[in-house]
């Protein structure tokens, strides 16, 4: 449902306030977004019209970080909706306060912070979170959260796949994102960009700063970071003409990003070789895991590992049936009717095939250790975790040969998933 925050409005209408003295109009979503109505138009909703199917449903709600908030639509005695989507992590680069089209340093503290929170939240009070890195609305995930230069796209894009499928809720995961698509490249002028809010900022900036190569410069740079053109590049199929997208004879939209003759999903359905799989093939793999184990990725409990280390997100997660954290409520939530990892939700009775593979399955757990960083990391395991073994990483297609004790000599951009001894 999209924007579905916005239903209800301050009917008194005022002006928003003023955090951004050089731009003429200032952001108004203090007064549009989670209105005083909001949440009995949604349970109006809810009961008149689905309720009476059966549906999944999740609602598109930017603007919104109250817990509380939040737990009134996704709780699973709400009666709105089952899940949403929480911008925080989309937004990681944005100035507080301001317009999306900014930008902020940030690192991976951040990240295990919102991690941290929205997945202990929904654990803890018996909601439900939605995973993802990309929509139409963002950049490319590999270029905002990685290092996309052709040395790190794919470790990057395998890093936030091993996260993203690790982690507790339902998957979505945006076109392109399965093959690493990136950014298109900062040699693109801005006469490329086609989107409004592209156009308009453009515009905009040149209005203010048309004397100012520099002011100029930083715009440009902003778009090529930040503008939502990148994920709306056609899809990259093939090599072919338009990346095979459509015919040669054919002009799309807008100009297919330059890499598409290397970076295609014609190239990353082929079969992969002792070095590595391709990005694709990285997700193919993570997806039937997650499946596999969806007692613990998808109901499990989740544990934040090495709290204070500026470059590593690390955590461990534990199957439900034994987690010291899991309410009565949670545990029943190991029962789904979902076929596949990107259709998990939350589960409404103790019975189905999940409860039955939960209930039969030996007790596990799986450490999960994501180097955000270009730099080299020797990451010391804590005394309290025991590796089994590592099962998958980013930079190898087998089993990580690396230690499972002591320091772990972790590469830039470097994944890796671990069975944890129970």
């Amino acid at each position: 449902m999209d924007v579905i925050n916005m239903i209800s409005k301050d009917q008194s209408f005022p002006d928003g306030e003023v955090v951004a003295p050089d731009h003429k109009y200032q952001p108004g979503f203090k007064y549009f977004a989670n209105g005083p109505r909001l949440h009995e138009f949604l349970r109006e909703i809810n009961t008149k019209v689905l309720s009476k199917y059966d549906t999944i449903t999740v609602g598109e709600m930017p603007f919104v970080r109250d817990e509380e908030e939040i737990l009134k639509v996704v709780g699973a005695e709400a009666g709105e909706l089952n899940m949403i989507f929480i911008f925080e992590l989309v937004d990681i680069d944005n100035v507080p306060g301001s317009y999306r089209l900014t930008l902020r340093e940030w690192d991976a503290n951040e990240i295990k912070t919102m991690m941290n929170r929205w997945q202990r939240l929904m654990i803890d009070r018996d909601g439900w979170n939605t995973l993802f890195c990309e929509n139409h609305d963002n950049p490319r995930s590999v270029s905002r959260y990685c290092d996309d230069s052709d040395k790190y796209r794919e470790r990057g894009a395998k890093l936030l796949c091993l996260m993203q499928t690790t982690l507790a809720g339902t998957l979505y995961v945006y076109q392109g994102e399965e093959l690493g698509m990136r950014n298109v490249p900062a040699s693109w002028p801005a006469e490329e960009y086609k989107d409004i809010e592209a156009v308009n900022y453009w515009k905009k900036m040149n209005a203010m700063h048309p004397q100012s190569p520099t002011h100029l410069a930083h715009a440009h740079h902003v778009l090529q970071r930040k503008a939502r053109d990148h994920s709306r590049t056609p899809v990259q199929w093939s090599a072919a003409a338009h990346a095979g997208f459509c015919a040669p004879d054919v002009t799309p939209w807008m100009r297919v990003n330059d890499d598409y003759s290397s970076v295609n999903a014609e190239m990353q359905m082929r079969d992969g070789d002792a070095a590595g799989l391709s990005v694709r093939q990285f997700w193919q793999r993570a997806l039937v895991h997650r499946k596999k184990h969806r007692d613990v990725f998808v109901y499990g409990d989740f544990q934040l590992v090495d709290a204070d280390n500026p470059k590593i997100f690390a955590f461990k997660r534990t199957s439900a049936q034994i987690s010291p954290a899991t309410s009565a409520t949670n545990t029943a939530n190991t029962a789904s009717t979902a076929e596949g990892p990107t259709t998990d939700a939350p589960a409404t009775s103790t019975t189905g095939p999940a409860a039955t593979a939960a209930n039969k399955d030996e007790p596990q757990a799986f450490l999960t250790v994501l180097n955000f960083s270009g730099d080299d990391v020797d990451w010391a395991i804590p005394d309290d975790v025991e590796i089994a073994q590592w099962v998958a990483g980013n930079y190898t297609a087998g089993q990580p040969a690396l230690a499972t004790s002591g320091v772990v000599a972790l590469r830039a951009w470097e994944g890796l998933l671990g069975e944890v001894a129970v």
